[in-house]
Parts: C-alpha cells; structure tokens; sequence
C-alpha cells in the first residue's frame, strides 16, 4: 500500500519490524553485528534532534550529503528526508567543480561528509560556498590525521578568496558527537517536534534534489517528491517478492536513484542490509549469503569474464564437464522458455511457426530433462559465488546482454532486467519472476504510461517499430530545480521525452533499441544506434570495453580496451606483446585478430546492417575510469571519449 509520505513510511515499518535487523553493520572484514529498526530509528531521532534544536534547521531547507555506500548514509537521509528537509547527494568521487556548483546551485547551508578525504576537497572549494556554514563528518575523530588543521584551513580559504559564510564562521561536527547530543536534546526536550514535522509533511513535497552526474552537459538537479518514492515503492512491492526475510548486500552509489530505491524498498518490507564495496564484496557475499542482489549490467559483465578466466585456469576435463553441464541446462531452459512463452517477440507469427517452435521445444525437453539435475548440481558452484541462497536478481542502468542474461539464468539465477531514470524515480519497466521474459526488459509497472513515438510525435503501438519512450504518472519528476527551461524540453503535458529508443513486443513489453542522443549520423544519411553494436562486442573474451564512433564518416569505427591477458595467451606463439598497448595497433597479429573480430560480431549473421558494419578500430591505452570517461553506474561520456581520443 502506498504511504502518505516517506516519515509514515519509516513510522509503519519500524513499527512492525521493531526487533528485526534493518542492517548489518560491519565489526571487521569478516564479522556484521545486527541493528534492529528500532535502534536505527532512534539514532535517526537524535540526529533530528540535533538538526532542529541545535542547529534550527527548517522544513524545506537543503542538506548536501556527500557520501559512498555505507551504513550512515541511509540513516542520515532519512534523518534528513523525515523532518521535511530536502537532502541533496552526492558521491565522494565528486571533482571540486561539481561540489562548487552543486552546493551553490542548490543554496545547501549544511554538508556532510563521509570523511577526511572529502573534507579536504570541501576545503579546497570552501572559498566559492558562501551559503555553507555548518559541515558534519561521519568518520570521527580517530579517521583523522589532524582535523583542527583543515578546519584552519576552510577558514583561511574562506578569508583568502574574500568570501565569508553567510552565517559567520563554520561549524563543524562529528556525527557520533552528534547522536550523543541528539539523545541529551530527546531527553530534554521530547520528541514531539519531529513527530509534528514528520506529520506535516504532504505527498507533494520535495524529498531530493539529485544531480545528474549525465553523460553530457552540467549536472541537473532532479527535483523528487515523497510521492514519487512512496509511489514508487508500492508499485515494486507489487510486482516483486520481497519480504522481511530477505537479505541483501548493496554496493553500488546510494545517492544513485536505482540503489537509493532499492533500499527504501528493502527497509519498507522489513529486510535487512549490509553495505560492502567491490574490493569487499566476494568475502562479503559469503557472510552474508543474500537472498538477492542489485548491480548494473557493467558488473555483471565483469563476473561473467572473471567466471571464465578461472574456468580457463581449470584442467580440460573439468573444462569439458562445465560447458556440457551449461549446455544440458541451456537446452532444457531454452526448451521450458519457447514451451511456455518466455521469449518476447518483436514481429507476430504464424500458427504453423509457433506449432514448429514448440513442438522443437518438446523434443529439446525430452532430451535434456534426464540430465537436468545432475547438470544443475555442476552449475551450483556459481550461485555458491553468490553465498548459495540468491533466489534473483536485478540489474538496471543499462541494457544487459542477451549472452550473461541466459548465462545466469542457465545456472539457475534469473536477473530481472529493469529500466529506468532518475527523472522517473528509477524503475517504471520491469521483468517479473519467477523467469523474466528473455529477449525485452518487461511490461511497465502496473500504475505507469509508456508511449513510444516516432520523429513526428506520433504514437507508435506496432511491435518491432523502434519509437521514444515517453513517461507519465506519479514517479515522474517535479522537474529540474531552478532550471524551468530545462524542464520544459522534456515534460510536455506531464509526458516525459526519455530520449532512450524501445520497440513493442508482441506480448506487451518493451525492448531496448538505443539512445536519442547517442544515434551516429553516417555520411550517407544512415542513422545508426551505437549500443548494441558495442554490447555484441564486448560480448567477445577478447574485448574488455568498447565505443562505437562515425558521426558524420562513411562508416563505423571503435575504440576497443582489450581484454590484456586473454590477447596476450592468443598470441604468445606468434608474437611477443609489449607492455604499452598502443603499440598493438601496429602489430599485425593484433589487427588480423582484432580485425576478424569485427568480422564475426557485428555481421548480417548476428542481425546487422551492412551500414553498421565496423571497418576500422583503435585499442586504445587505458580503460575507461568510472567518474572521468564513464558515470557512476558506468555509462560511458561519449563527449569525453571523443575529446580524449579526437585525433585517433
């Protein structure tokens, strides 16, 4: 059911879950001690507490929180978001020019940071924050080398760039000095105060203001109601089974709109949580055994290689044992799959074609069922990579490919595709279990509108006919805060232009075709999405990332980062490898490989135009970093790219 406003959200499920761990806090690198909900409420009161008696903030007022996933970020949101404020977030990747303009544009009095990394980036820009008065760490006192000291700092790069606070010098605070005081304040004073601003709050107020980190331009800020999330939450809970008895491990960027909806869902079915990072997260999933998982299409690409690698590492015979256990299980499932319509379909077929495919479904059945058990046996050492108790996954932020999807699925892990912005409040399509439909992402949510349109605003319902998403219903954004330009370019009539490019399937669910703003216009007028030419290629063991270029060119190029290792092994009969790998590009065994490559993947075979054929490539030196060439949930800045690598 959906709540009145995020503060009866966490006053409803504290009050259910009262004695259940809301999150698993870390004690060492392989210990987690237990917070119930009711502790973690009331920690969340005595920073309330604080934040009003103490620091006399009002409803509506900013609070920037710059913060990488853990524990204290949750808890500080919903400290923040529960009294009527507005939290503004932001990941300690953050370069000193966002953090300027963020905190400026959004006229945040208050910011927290996680640690003193981040408060010495805030030092450095302290000058050009005029509004900023007060700064809280979450890291104490222990973390630091010499906190008086940037704090000297802030206040001489204040005086020094001719800038003063506001409100007077800053105030700075540790968030455990914090949480005791707040309990003295909640002693002396009640807590009748955050009760009357939880309960004032209306559906219609602002939540967040979250700026995009985007793959062009300067950051927006997305303006999200407590509808939104609260919509959007009930909406999930519908078509997901989640429950209080779930488990998951987070560690993706909390300020992200997919994470960030993840665990409010979690904590508003009573779950549990424990925050890890990617150095930590394989010991991590062993203690914690999740029941289910959340990651991005990038990650799970990676684990498919890593799965590989070791597989390659492997004696043949064990080799041998896997690939026909993986077979045997693909056959049955891709059998199951075409008997029980869990393919979608992009063009209708006929009777006689439907009657061929599933009578080929039966015969691969009867094959493969005397052995599916013994081959489900082999392949349980994958979902043992996962703690052995992962029921699904989801995976968002970008189109998975079709080749790690059937992978998992074959090994008895099925990942939920879900799509999604942060202008809609993350999910409004999603597969739905216990087996998504394979070949599309999934119907939209029960309560969401998607249209698609073609270039002339016309409504496109024709399965298989690529035309723009377009968005409404009560997830959609307010809009971009004080930008009401902006705003205007992408909501018409509360419709939302998405810019992203889906089909129809026959069935009713929607299938990714490309991005607006990523289409390639080659010389002769052909208009070319370039993402799913670059997943097919980094479908390949030999390709680790790959960006499709050609704007106005004849025809295609890419940039490839190569898999190192896997081109080195290929190669080491022929020819001996130097260490700098633009080199590569002028060694012939490395273009005959990488050339037959482009061959073999982006052919007629493999459903491409002879328009989207790739004919030439550059490997380029360094893989592309998350947070210089790539967002935080690793989509790739095309402008950044094609300014880095201009003259190749």
């Amino acid at each position: 059911m959906e709540k009145f406003s995020l503060y009866h959200l966490i006053k409803d499920t504290v009050s259910t879950h009262a004695e259940r761990p809301c999150f698993w806090v870390r004690l060492d690198k392989q210990e987690f001690g237990a917070v119930s909900y009711a502790n973690w409420r009331s920690d969340m009161k005595s920073i309330q507490a604080f934040f009003i008696y103490e620091l006399g903030v009002k409803k509506g007022e900013r609070i920037a929180l710059l913060c990488d996933n853990r524990y204290e970020w949750t808890l500080l949101c919903f400290a923040i978001d529960t009294i009527g404020c507005v939290d503004v977030p932001r990941g300690t990747d953050a370069t000193e020019q966002d953090i300027t303009y963020i905190l400026n544009h959004a006229e945040a009095p208050i910011v927290i940071v996680e640690h003193e990394k981040m408060l010495r980036k805030l030092a450095d820009c302290i000058g050009e924050l005029p509004n900023v008065h007060t700064i809280i760490s979450i890291e104490g006192p222990e973390k630091y080398k010499n906190y008086e000291k940037i704090i000297e700092e802030i206040e001489e790069n204040r005086l020094r760039m001719g800038k003063s606070s506001k409100n007077g010098n800053i105030n700075f605070y540790f968030l455990i000095d914090i949480i005791n005081k707040g309990y003295e304040l909640l002693r002396i004073k009640g807590e009748e105060e955050i009760r009357r601003r939880g309960e004032s709050i209306q559906p219609d107020d602002l939540a967040t203001i979250i700026y995009t980190s985007g793959t062009t331009g300067t950051p927006k800020g997305v303006m999200l109601t407590h509808r939104n999330f609260c919509w959007e939450i009930s909406q999930i809970q519908l078509v997901s089974p989640i429950s209080e008895e779930d488990r998951v491990v987070v560690f993706l960027p909390p300020w992200h709109i997919a994470e960030r909806v993840l665990e409010f869902t979690l904590i508003a079915c009573g779950a549990s949580i424990a925050n890890s990072n990617v150095m930590m997260l394989a010991n991590d999933l062993q203690t914690i055994k999740p029941t289910f998982l959340v990651s991005v299409p990038r990650v799970w690409e990676q684990l498919y290689k890593r799965i590989y690698d070791n597989l390659r590492k492997q004696p043949e015979k064990n080799q041998k044992i896997f690939h026909f256990a993986l077979n045997i299980a693909g056959l049955y499932m891709d059998s199951l799959d075409h008997l029980l319509d869990r393919v979608a379909l992009t063009e209708e077929e006929t009777l006689q074609d439907k009657l061929i495919r599933k009578f080929i479904a039966v015969i691969g059945l009867i094959l493969s069922a005397p052995l599916i058990l013994p081959a489900r046996k082999i392949l349980s050492r994958i979902r043992d990579i996962f703690g052995g108790k992962l029921r699904f996954a989801l995976s968002g932020a970008g189109a998975l490919p079709v080749h790690i999807a059937d992978f998992f699925r074959y090994c008895g892990i099925p990942i939920v595709d879900a799509y999604g912005m942060t202008e809609t409040t993350a999910v409004c399509v999603m597969g739905r279990l216990p087996w998504p439909k394979r070949e599309c992402v999934g119907p939209p949510l029960p309560g969401a509108h998607v249209q698609l349109r073609d270039e002339f605003g016309r409504i496109i319902t024709k399965p298989g006919v690529k035309g723009v998403a377009w968005h409404k219903g009560p997830h959609v954004m307010k809009g971009y805060y004080k930008m009401p330009e902006k705003t205007e370019e992408v909501l018409k009539d509360g419709w939302l232009n998405s810019g992203d490019i889906f089909v129809w399937t026959t069935t009713g669910e929607i299938k990714f075709a490309g991005r607006a703003k990523d289409t390639i216009v080659l010389a002769g007028g052909e208009n070319v999405e370039p993402e799913p030419i670059e997943v097919r290629l980094t479908s390949n063991p030999f390709i680790q990332q790959a960006v499709v270029v050609g704007q106005d060119q004849k025809t295609l190029g890419v940039l490839i980062y190569p898999n190192v290792e896997r081109v080195k092994e290929e190669l080491k009969a022929k020819v001996q490898l130097p260490e700098n790998l633009e080199e590569w590009n002028h060694i012939k065994e490395v273009r005959h490989l990488f050339s037959e490559i482009l061959k073999e993947e982006v052919s007629s075979k493999n459903g491409f135009k002879a328009f989207e054929r790739v004919t030439h490539f550059y490997l380029i030196p360094e893989e592309l970093k998350k947070g210089v060439e790539m967002t935080e949930t690793m989509k790739v800045k095309r402008n950044k790219v094609f300014e880095k690598y201009a003259m190749q």
